[in-house]
């Protein structure tokens, strides 16, 4: 196992030495703050005008972000993209289908209608 860092770890480091929250750093930087967050846990990597954006809101050259572990080799699982998957019904017990909500009545008004 190495002892590099990946992207996310370094990301995470170097906000947090420049004393930014997420928020801070992603608006700093021009980017989605939910991309930060993608690229701080490893899901997925910025591309590289998202780099340069956030070496410089962080003060590092582009080289440092650069110069990381694949997640791979940094012994971390890479974390699957999109939604989560959920079981499937065990064969031979179908599936209750979802209950349709309630219809609501229509609420009155306030005021007087012209």
């Amino acid at each position: 196992m190495s002892n590099r860092e990946t992207l996310g770890q370094r990301l995470q480091r170097l906000r947090a030495a420049a004393g930014l929250t997420q928020a801070q750093l992603a608006s700093a930087a021009g980017v989605p703050l939910s991309s930060l967050q993608n690229w701080e846990i490893d899901r997925r990597e910025p591309g590289f005008r998202a780099a340069c954006s956030l070496a410089k809101a962080l003060g590092v050259a582009a080289e440092t972000l650069a110069d990381t572990a694949p997640v791979e080799e940094a012994g971390k699982a890479p974390r699957p993209a999109g939604p989560t998957v959920r079981p499937q019904a065990q064969p031979g017990r179908p599936r209750k289908p979802p209950e349709a909500p309630p219809q609501a009545g229509k609420k009155p008004r306030k005021g007087k209608r012209k």
